[in-house]
């Protein structure tokens, strides 16, 4: 009998298998990743929001005749999504992001103020921001001069002092 060329039936269906293991593998992978890294673009979002009250406050800037002298950040969840506001005292809101779905805070209502000139904060001073699909969290920290931390981290080791 002559010398047989090409594959087993055997031989192929390990390959496949082989192959279909390792592109789950990556899928699962490469999913994981593109949560964190959506988890990290929002985190970046809404310390643009605080940003944004710190500087406008340390400016002393008058966005309306009512104006109480310092800017506040307010987060709420209506519902299924999670507004962040950026509020003047004594003025209507002066800009507003909405999140988008597939995420909650995890203390429920959030809000800190920026004291005149730069000279601190005062209300809450840790936002946990969850996402829903996985254990993944935003830490965010303020100090009392209002300085922030923001940390990405997994469900078990996201809490507030």
């Amino acid at each position: 009998m002559g010398k047989s060329s090409g594959f087993t039936y055997l031989e192929i269906l390990i390959v496949i298998m082989v192959t279909t293991l390792l592109a789950l593998a990556g899928k699962v992978a490469y999913s994981n990743f593109n949560v964190r890294k959506q988890l990290e673009a929002e985190t970046k979002k809404a310390i643009s929001y605080f940003d944004l009250a710190r500087t406008q406050t340390i400016a002393g800037e008058k966005p309306c005749d009512t104006f109480e002298g310092f800017f506040s950040v307010f987060a709420t969840q209506p519902g299924d999504t999670i507004e962040l506001e950026v509020l003047p005292a004594g003025c209507p809101s002066q800009t507003a992001y909405t999140f988008p779905e597939g995420y909650s805070l995890a203390s429920g209502n959030f809000l800190i103020n920026y004291e005149p000139f730069g000279t601190g904060v005062n209300g809450s001073t840790c936002l946990i921001l969850l996402q829903n699909s996985t254990d993944a969290c935003a830490k965010l920290s303020f100090d009392q001069s209002g300085n922030l931390e923001d940390i990405i981290t997994s469900g078990a080791s996201c809490s507030c002092p």
